[in-house]
């Protein structure tokens, strides 16, 4: 496990053991929908340049509504200088949140738009295939796979592109 997974899981189990998964998991959402939707604190974040206290500073007013549990996670990372890291430790306590509560999380990238009955199917194959009792979908769209898609959960890859298709085609003729 990575340092961000280990900081992820002792904020887990400690909401768990103060019952209070549910607001550390919001101030969790709100931590990683903000880092990634802001280069700029990302950047700052990880920047060796600007000071410990400066760092501070900024996530204290940018997450002061947080709760106590997730301002002490915060305060530690701090002190030790893995500020940068905050991003991760956010999404990984969410899906530790999500796995703890029979949610699989499904990531699927097409060529184009996939059509909702298409997404039914693909939360069905889950389904029938973990003990999921819920499947959480994030769908993205990378044209360069040409046609196709990729499907990732559970530490597997299924990938049916047309680009990966073609690749491999090309090393199976320069062996003959």
């Amino acid at each position: 496990m990575n340092v961000a997974g280990r900081y992820a899981k002792s904020i887990f189990e400690l909401a768990v053991e103060k019952k209070s998964l549910a607001p550390v998991a919001e101030d969790m959402q709100t931590i990683a929908s903000t880092i990634a939707e802001n280069a700029d604190l990302k950047s700052m974040l990880n920047n060796p340049l600007i000071s410990k206290s400066t760092k501070v500073e900024v996530l204290n007013k940018i997450f002061s509504s947080t709760s106590e549990l997730t301002q002490n996670l915060m305060r530690v990372m701090s002190s030790k200088n893995r500020e940068g890291i905050l991003h991760d430790v956010a999404t990984t306590f969410l899906s530790l949140k999500n796995k703890s509560e029979g949610i699989t999380e499904v990531s699927v990238i097409t060529a184009k738009e996939i059509k909702a009955a298409d997404l039914s199917g693909i939360e069905a194959y889950v389904k029938s295939n973990t003990n999921a009792k819920k499947v959480l979908i994030t769908n993205s769209v990378d044209e360069s796979l040409i046609g196709g898609f990729k499907v990732s959960f559970d530490g597997k890859l299924y990938d049916s592109t047309v680009s990966t298709h073609l690749n491999n085609l090309k090393k199976e003729l320069k062996l003959a």
